[in-house]
C-alpha cells in the first residue's frame, strides 16, 4: 500500500485496520506514475514475482487476483495481464475490456467503454495495452523493461506506454474477463460540477501533452505525419467544443498542454508536473 503523501489520518487508520500490509509512505505527492514506481521498488527489492498496480478508487469480486494469476500461470509468454473492469457506479456497464492501440495514428483507445455487459466481451484475448488501473505484470519484465515512466506524472497515456515497451520486448498482454473490478472512474480528476463541467483543467492539460508525449516517445518515423494531422485535428476538436461551451480555463489548460508536449524537453523538471497541476486546478 503506497501512501502518496495523504494529507488525512487515512494511512493512520488503515494501518490500525490493516497491520498485515505492507506500507510505502512517500514524503511527497509523486503523482500516478512515480507513486507506484515506490511500490514497484519496494517489490522489486523484497523478491515478489509479480506486481499488481491497483488503484484505490475500485473494488474487486474476491476471486479477482485469483484468476489473474491462473491466465499468467498459463501463458509464460505473458508480461501483463488485465481483469473486465466495470463502472462502479452501473455494474452492468464496462468501463475496459483491454486496450487497443493505432499505430498509423498513435491512438489509443478502450475496448468495450460504455457498453451493457451482454457476453459480447467474455472471452480472453490479446491485447495492446493494458489499463494502469488494474495492471498485473511480472516482476522479471518489470526489471527488463524499468517501471512507468516519471514523464508522465498524472495517469493518461502512462500505462500504454508502459505496455507498449513491454510489447516491443516480446512479451503478449492479455485481457481475462473471469477477473472483475468495479471502478469509481476519474475520482482525483474530478471537482464539484459548475460553469466549466465536473472533470479538471489540469486534466485536459495532461491529456494533451501526454499524448503527444508518447508520440514523441514511441511514433517510428513513417507515421510521424499522420500521428501529427491526428493530433492537430483532435487539438481543433477540443477547441471548438471549449469555444462553444464557453471553457476558457479548460481551452487555455487544453492549448498549453498541447504547446508543451510538442515543445518540452523530455526531462521531468522541464515538465515541471506540480506546477502546471496547481496552476490548471
Amino acid at each position: 500500500m503506497v501512501d502518496n503523501c495523504s494529507a488525512d489520518d487515512s494511512l493512520s487508520r488503515l494501518k490500525a485496520a490493516h497491520p498485515q500490509l505492507h506500507y510505502v509512505e512517500n514524503d511527497d505527492n509523486l503523482g500516478f506514475s512515480e507513486g507506484n514506481n515506490s511500490g514497484i521498488s519496494y517489490a522489486l527489492a523484497h523478491g515478489f514475482d509479480y506486481l499488481l498496480l491497483l488503484n484505490n478508487d475500485t473494488f474487486v469480486a474476491s476471486d479477482f487476483l485469483s484468476q489473474l494469476m491462473k491466465m499468467m500461470e498459463e501463458n509464460p509468454d505473458a508480461g501483463a495481464v488485465q481483469p473486465k473492469i466495470f463502472y462502479n457506479h452501473d455494474r452492468s456497464l464496462i468501463w475496459s475490456a483491454g486496450g487497443k492501440f493505432s499505430n498509423a495514428f498513435t491512438r489509443s483507445w478502450t475496448i468495450g467503454n460504455n457498453k451493457k455487459d451482454t457476453g459480447a466481451y467474455d472471452q480472453p484475448r490479446e491485447i495492446d495495452w493494458v489499463t494502469g488501473c488494474a495492471f498485473l505484470v511480472r516482476s522479471s519484465v518489470v526489471k527488463e523493461v524499468g517501471a512507468l515512466s516519471d514523464l508522465f506524472f498524472y495517469g493518461c497515456y502512462d500505462d500504454v506506454e508502459w505496455s507498449l515497451r513491454i510489447r516491443k520486448a516480446g512479451h503478449r498482454l492479455l485481457y481475462c474477463p473471469q477477473s472483475v473490478v468495479y471502478h469509481a472512474v476519474a475520482a482525483s480528476a474530478s471537482g464539484t460540477k459548475g460553469k466549466e463541467g465536473v472533470l479538471r483543467p489540469f486534466f485536459h492539460y495532461m491529456v494533451n501533452r501526454n499524448h503527444l508525449i508518447l508520440l514523441r516517445l514511441h511514433t517510428s518515423t513513417i507515421f510521424m505525419v499522420t500521428s501529427y494531422i491526428y493530433q492537430i485535428i483532435k487539438c481543433g476538436g477540443n477547441t471548438a467544443y471549449f469555444l462553444l461551451r464557453n471553457r476558457p480555463r479548460k481551452l487555455k489548460a487544453a492549448l498549453h498542454g498541447f504547446f508543451h508536449g510538442l515543445t518540452k524537453p523530455l526531462d521531468p523538471k522541464a515538465l515541471q508536473h506540480k506546477h502546471y497541476i496547481q496552476r490548471y486546478r
